[in-house]
């Protein structure tokens, strides 16, 4: 097997968070709520193409939608929901793999600066 063809092997499937390393549980599980009232609201376009500042203080409809499906929403500060979207929009704009990807490079990174600060 080549390396693209181990890469994609072992590329978790779209929303599955869990399998993502560097993602803890509780992320995992809000991240896999987002994903799953993005997807059952039928607002990927929407999200790829959202041009406000804010998904926290938007107004548009359509997050009404995707928030009605979200089972956590009573879980998220304002900030969290914020981010939680901004992973969601990634995914819109960039497609699962390279969201994989970055995250997969930002945890090896976070890992290898934790290891110089211990040598």
């Amino acid at each position: 097997m080549n390396a693209a063809a181990a890469a994609a092997a072992a590329m978790p499937i779209p929303g599955d968070f869990a399998a993502i390393p560097g993602i803890s549980a509780w992320d995992a599980e809000m991240l896999c709520d987002a994903y799953k009232a993005v997807t059952k609201a039928g607002c990927w376009e929407n999200i790829k193409n959202f041009a406000g500042e804010s998904f926290m203080f938007s107004r548009e409809n359509w997050l009404g939608e995707v928030q009605k499906h979200m089972a956590l929403m009573d879980q998220h500060s304002g900030c969290s929901y914020g981010v939680t979207m901004r992973n969601m929009e990634s995914i819109a704009k960039d497609g699962w793999d390279a969201y994989v990807a970055s995250c997969i490079s930002y945890f090896e990174k976070k890992q290898a600066a934790a290891a110089a600060v211990n040598t």
